[in-house]
C-alpha cells in the first residue's frame, strides 16, 4: 500500500513535469527555465542572422555554406526528435488513461521522455558550438555588437 502511494505520487509528478501528449508547446518550450527544452529552430534563427548579415560579419562563402549545412541538419534532427517526443508523451498519456496503470511501463515511458529531452538539449549545445567554431574571434565579437547578449559568449 505504501509503495503504491509513493509510485502514485511519482507518476503524478512525472505527468505534472512533462505535461500530456496533447499539451500546448508552451509546456515544452515555455519561458520558464525549469525543464525548458531549447529548440533547434532557435539556433537556426541565429545561423539565419549570421547568414543574412554575412557582409557585416565578413563571412566567407565557405562559412555561409557551413552555417547553412548546420542549420539544415539541426532542423532535420529536431523534427525527428520532436516527433519521437510527442509520440512518447502520447503513449504515456494513453498508459495513464487505462483503468489499471502499469507502473513499470509508465516509469519506462517517463524515462524515455527524459532521455529524449536530454538528447535534444545536448544536440542543441553541440550545434551552437559548431556554429560558433565556424566564426573567427573577430566575427564572434561583431555578432555581440550586432545581435546583443542573447548570443552565446565564449
Amino acid at each position: 500500500m505504501y509503495k503504491t502511494g509513493i509510485m502514485g505520487v511519482y507518476l503524478i509528478a512525472t505527468v505534472f513535469l512533462f505535461g500530456t501528449a496533447n499539451a500546448d508547446d508552451r509546456l515544452l518550450y515555455g519561458s520558464s527555465t525549469f525543464c525548458r527544452v531549447p529548440r533547434c529552430d532557435e539556433l537556426s534563427q541565429e545561423n539565419y542572422l549570421y547568414i543574412m548579415n554575412a557582409e557585416k560579419l565578413g563571412l566567407s562563402d565557405e562559412q555561409i555554406k557551413k552555417l547553412g549545412k548546420i542549420k539544415s541538419e539541426c532542423d532535420r534532427e529536431f523534427i525527428v526528435d520532436r516527433a519521437k517526443l510527442r509520440v512518447a508523451k502520447l503513449e504515456l498519456d494513453e498508459l495513464l488513461k487505462s483503468d489499471e496503470i502499469d507502473m513499470q511501463k509508465a516509469g519506462e515511458k517517463s524515462r524515455e521522455i527524459s532521455e529524449l529531452l536530454h538528447k535534444i538539449t545536448i544536440k542543441r549545445i553541440k550545434t551552437k558550438v559548431q556554429s560558433m567554431m565556424i566564426l573567427t574571434d573577430e566575427q564572434r565579437e561583431k555578432t555581440k555588437e550586432l545581435f546583443g547578449s542573447q548570443l552565446p559568449k565564449e
